[in-house]
């Protein structure tokens, strides 16, 4: 499972982080999903960017997996 909202969730210490290094972290984590959204990032701040991200309530599961049992 991939739970975006976890970074600001988890890690109080990233709140802490210079916004520069926080993009930075972002850009690793989630260059990949970033490229899905491109029409709706188009002309915003890459701070406005990450920081949207990492504040949506996103997660991926990988397929096959049980998300919610029975009962």
């Amino acid at each position: 499972m991939y739970d975006f909202n976890l970074i600001i969730e988890e890690f109080n210490f990233y709140k802490e982080l210079p916004a520069s290094i926080q993009n930075q972290i972002s850009e690793s984590l989630f260059k990949t999903f970033k490229i899905h959204f491109n029409n709706f990032f188009l002309n915003t701040d890459t701070g406005f960017q990450h920081q949207l991200i990492v504040s949506m309530y996103c997660r991926i599961y990988e397929p096959g997996k049980t998300i919610v049992s029975h009962g």
